[in-house]
């Protein structure tokens, strides 16, 4: 599975997308694959709204008049698998009011049974159309992920789903300054392949009724670049 998602992303990035995320990606990012217009609508969302995070010129929200309106029910369009790092908080960082972003917590920012079942009811039930796997610099998870495992089972949980992208990374000649963060941007489409173990969320992706991508959050400068979008599979 890895490998078929790593073949189908597609060589060149769409002009229009590279005025959309130049904000926040680098000139190192791999190439993005064709977009359909609710992933363009998606990704202009949260580009723009990390930009305005980053320069500190986030939107004001009138929050009771959202909690009224939300009160009858949610339609959030983007489904967020993020860390539970206290400073990686999605709504700030993609400048989202309520209601938005369907976000899903876990140290690593890892899917197991747990989170995918989060992910199925927000893209089946809730109907949301994007799901961007968001990992960040400085991760702690995969940081003890590097070091091996702890005394603790529940903690050896997380790092056993993390263990992937640490095998990958250290069977490749990385300069050793590198290999956390290399191993944290293996780490986030580790994840995105957990993702598509589901059917629901496979199915989803086939019909083009849902895309996804992922990317890392830096925490010196706010800016969160994308470093993985699925195109399509066989």
């Amino acid at each position: 599975m890895r490998e078929k998602i790593r073949i189908f992303i597609v060589a060149t990035v769409l002009v229009s997308m590279i005025a959309v995320f130049s904000n926040i990606t680098s000139a190192e990012n791999p190439p993005l694959g064709k977009q359909s217009s609710h992933k363009a609508e998606t990704d202009n969302t949260l580009s723009d709204g990390n930009k305005r995070f980053v320069q500190n010129k986030n939107m004001k929200y009138d929050f009771p008049k959202e909690r009224e309106e939300l009160s009858k029910g949610q339609h959030p369009s983007t489904i967020i698998v993020t860390c539970s790092d206290s400073r990686v908080a999605p709504e700030y960082i993609f400048d989202q009011g309520l209601g938005s972003l369907f976000v899903v917590r876990v140290a690593g920012n890892v899917i197991d049974d747990v989170a995918l079942g989060s992910i199925e009811y927000a893209a089946e039930h809730l109907h949301a159309k994007n799901l961007f796997i968001l990992g960040h610099s400085s991760c702690g998870a995969v940081t003890a992920a590097l070091s091996g495992k702890t005394e603790s089972p529940y903690i050896n949980a997380i790092l056993e789903l993390i263990e992937p992208s640490v095998m990958r990374v250290k069977s490749q000649k990385v300069n050793k300054n590198e290999v956390l963060d290399e191993t944290i941007k293996d780490n986030v489409i580790e994840q995105i392949q957990r993702a598509m173990k589901s059917k629901i969320v496979k199915e989803l992706f086939e019909k083009k009724e849902l895309t996804i991508s992922g990317g890392v959050y830096s925490l010196k400068t706010g800016k969160v670049e994308v470093v993985f979008n699925l195109d399509k599979l066989d």
